[in-house]
């Protein structure tokens, strides 16, 4: 793994890092570029003559590739759309749903508890320190 540290102006920092799937892909680009100038140069301006060229042509005119993406994409990728979007409107928002639910029903029972007389908030944490005090003698 090659690592590099390029500056730019205003002292910025670039760096990468060039690894095996890197050189492979530069390797293989570099092999197809190759490939077309030997073919170009052998054949001249008639490359489109070439027996593979000839063959490569004639699935790009016949439309087969996009056949065969138009088919992957109505036969796998709706279908997983499709299967997502169930999932993410009925299990996850209904999660949300009955969280806020909860949180909703929890407010209104406490709201029952609230008297608004200070009196028996300091009861309540009079008998909250004294509940602690025993169970901390207790165990």
């Amino acid at each position: 793994m090659v690592r590099a540290r390029l500056r730019g102006r205003l002292s910025q920092e670039y760096s990468f890092e060039f690894g095996g799937i890197g050189a492979v892909a530069t390797v293989l680009g570099l092999a197809g570029l190759s490939l077309a100038v030997v073919i170009y140069r052998r054949l001249g301006l008639q490359a489109d003559r070439s027996a593979p060229l000839v063959a490569l042509s004639g699935l790009v005119n016949s439309a087969a590739v996009d056949r065969v993406v138009a088919a992957g994409f109505r036969g796998l990728a709706l279908p997983l759309a499709k299967t997502i979007g169930w999932f993410d409107r009925y299990v996850v928002d209904g999660l949300i749903n009955l969280i806020g639910w909860l949180g909703l029903n929890a407010s209104k029972r406490l709201q029952r508890i609230q008297t608004g007389n200070s009196l028996d908030y300091i009861m309540a944490v009079v008998i909250g320190t004294l509940l602690v005090i025993v169970w901390g003698v207790v165990s």
